[in-house]
């Protein structure tokens, strides 16, 4: 129950993060007046932790349901994994390196993936203390091994944008999941 009150605390830290003036405009562009970051969906208490490189571009937020992480295009796709190997959504924790949406041209800087891995994602990494991370592409990959730094327990699998945008096939995805999860 401790882990739990400190993500709630968590959370609300984040809602009023601004450390990141270019990120803040974004999310202001992208969200209006609710711009709030990205926060975790899940369970303090789990096995599996997911975790993707930043919030989509799309207008995934609102007041009413701020927990959105991987909420519509790619999260689609991975929701059909989820359903394919009988995972609930209330079971796992699905969260990003970056909690704001990126600027237009895709481009963030490396002191913002430091001030989010700094005083967010190992914070979440400790109170929900999985069995097993899960990162969500290349990117994901990328920064998490350079600035969160944990080794063990730590897989890899393609973006469920590559197979939403057709770059990669779904039965191959699966067979990915089928390595990391059976």
């Amino acid at each position: 129950m401790k882990s739990l009150n400190l993500l709630n605390n968590l959370k609300l830290q984040l809602r009023n993060c601004a450390t990141c003036s270019k990120m803040v405009q974004s999310r202001k562009e992208i969200m209006g007046d609710n711009h709030y970051p990205c926060f975790f969906k899940g369970t303090h208490n789990t096995k599996l932790m997911f975790i993707g490189i930043a919030p989509g571009r799309l207008k995934t937020l609102d007041s009413a349901n701020p927990d959105s992480a991987f909420k519509h295009g790619s999260g689609k796709i991975l929701r059909r994994i989820f359903n394919d190997f009988n995972i609930n959504l209330d079971d796992i924790f699905v969260t990003n390196i970056l909690k704001c949406n990126t600027p237009s041209d895709g481009k963030f800087e490396i002191k913002d993936v430091k001030n989010c891995v700094n005083n967010f994602l190992k914070k979440e990494i400790e109170l929900v203390n999985p069995k097993k991370i899960i990162l969500l592409g290349a990117k994901a990959r990328t920064y998490f091994h350079r600035y969160v730094g944990i080794t063990e327990n730590v897989y890899t699998t393609w973006h469920p944008a590559a197979v939403m945008r057709g770059f990669k096939k779904y039965p191959d995805y699966v067979e990915q999941f089928k390595n990391i999860l059976v």
